[in-house]
């Protein structure tokens, strides 16, 4: 029962993914549907389609995973993710795009894996490791080609940018202006080159210079948003260097006056009227700051804690310099309670962003743990199997040698006994001959002995008898 209920729902989710797209006659084998799916994201004006096409495309690209087509859909999804803000999903994207290029070595994904590493770490806060990640994707971009290297260091002048590190950031940003040039691009590609060293020159007449390039660009949309936006930028840049009164607030009223065709309570228009009242205090025309601030602070999208923070120091500032030391002193006390609860805020964050690092370490220090004690096993039991097999060896060896030893004792007693054997029959030889030698006289000598008893009357006869024994006894004695 539970197989054909899997088979069903298997069954259904296929329908269900081919029934995302109707792909044309022409566009039949796996290869071809990435192409095309690939195609399509790339064609897509939502994000949400485009991740849609992507995702769909990496079922196709399962069997041809190391190849430029399969990893451009790997690379469009993790980029998609990055624009709609999934950025937990924009790392693990960025990961997959890293292993499945560690198989297939191209230099092109590897530069481009970098700059997504680029982008995530921007959004984390976490420059070091941005600009790492930058300097390597210029070192690979050299091997590459004009553009990518001329893209790598609008990169790197961007992250330096977002450091608050302008001098760094204007040095990139026209490396990559005069590599932009070599490779003969169109102005349009410009465009966030020319923008960058807006916010980063210091000198009016390069920032004027900057603004006309951008500004012959955004006319040719005839859009209000960028229009407003070229204003916005224009007024706070010249805000920045100090430009004179008369043409910062002109730039800033006429920003305005576009944000007014965009929509109500824009945040182009929140900024440019902020930049105007703080253009308005130090000019210690105290009072127009002070009802643009009032203005801003009833828009409840505007008004939240952060933008209350910054605008409070100033509107204090205006209040004791226009007599209302009451209204001054009064903000002074919210702004110290919105700056406890914004710390509060901060830490409670603070608090469950090291929680979680805290916990990742911890869970990544107890797969550590495990993997070297995996390790350490697996090493007691190589020294576990390496001692045995030595001690067996040793065994085998000592069997031997004893078993050796052994046998050459037996042989050395088998020797001995020969040679024992060899000396016994000598020995008996040798008893036996002069046993043989000696019996011969002794019995001539008691022979004779007992015949001169016989002859005891006869005294010549004993006498010759006695004379044979002591003849004999000589030779015994002698011999």
């Amino acid at each position: 029962m539970y197989i054909r209920r899997l088979f069903i729902i298997l069954f259904l989710f296929t329908l269900n993914i081919s029934a995302q797209i109707a792909f044309p006659d022409r566009v039949k084998t796996n290869k071809q549907k990435l192409i095309y799916l690939n195609q399509k994201a790339l064609k897509s004006q939502n994000n949400d389609s485009t991740l849609s096409y992507y995702n769909q495309a990496i079922r196709f690209s399962k069997q041809n995973t190391c190849d430029s087509v399969s990893l451009s859909s790997y690379y469009g999804k993790s980029l998609t993710t990055y624009h709609l803000g999934k950025y937990d999903t924009f790392l693990l994207s960025i990961k997959t795009l890293e292993r499945l290029n560690s198989n297939c070595n191209s230099l092109y994904f590897s530069y481009k894996t970098h700059l997504l590493y680029v982008d995530y770490y921007g959004i984390i806060s976490e420059p070091d490791k941005a600009i790492e990640h930058n300097k390597k994707a210029i070192e690979i971009a050299k091997n590459l080609g004009t553009l990518e290297l001329a893209d790598a260091y609008y990169s790197l002048g961007y992250t330096y940018f977002l450091s608050n590190l302008n001098k760094q950031a204007k040095t990139y940003f026209l490396l990559a202006l005069q590599y932009y040039d070599k490779a003969n691009v169109d102005e349009k590609v410009k465009y966030r080159t020319y923008s960058g060293l807006i916010n980063v020159c210091e000198d009016k007449e390069e920032i004027d210079r900057y603004l006309n390039k951008t500004l012959r660009l955004i006319e040719a949309y005839k859009n209000p948003y960028y229009i407003a936006y070229f204003y916005m930028q224009k007024g706070d840049a010249y805000f920045k260097i100090n430009a004179p009164y008369n043409e910062t607030k002109a730039v800033l009223l006429k920003a305005i006056s576009y944000s007014e065709h965009i929509d109500d309570n824009n945040q182009i228009k929140s900024v440019n009227l902020y930049n105007l009242a703080r253009l308005e205090n130090k000019e210690k025309n105290y009072t127009r700051s002070t009802k643009i601030f009032e203005d801003l602070l009833k828009d409840t999208v505007y008004a939240t804690v952060t933008n209350k923070i910054n605008i409070y120091p100033i509107l204090i500032d205006n209040y004791r310099s226009i007599g209302n030391y009451k209204k001054s002193f009064n903000l002074a006390e919210d702004l110290f309670v919105l700056k406890d609860s914004l710390q509060n805020i901060y830490s409670v964050e603070k608090f469950a962003e090291f929680d979680t690092k805290f916990k990742t370490a911890e869970k990544d220090k107890e797969i550590a743990q495990q993997k070297l004690q995996l390790a350490q096993e697996k090493s007691n039991r190589n020294k576990l199997i390496f001692s045995s097999l030595a001690v067996l060896l040793f065994g085998f060896i000592g069997f031997q040698w004893n078993n050796n030893r052994q046998k050459q004792k037996k042989l050395l007693a088998l020797s001995q006994l020969h040679k024992e054997q060899e000396v016994n029959e000598l020995r008996t030889k040798f008893l036996g001959n002069i046993a043989h030698e000696i019996r011969t006289p002794l019995t001539l000598i008691s022979g004779n002995l007992e015949l001169a008893k016989e002859h005891i009357e006869d005294k010549n006869k004993i006498l010759k008898n006695i004379d044979v024994a002591l003849i004999n006894s000589k030779k015994v004695v002698e011999d």
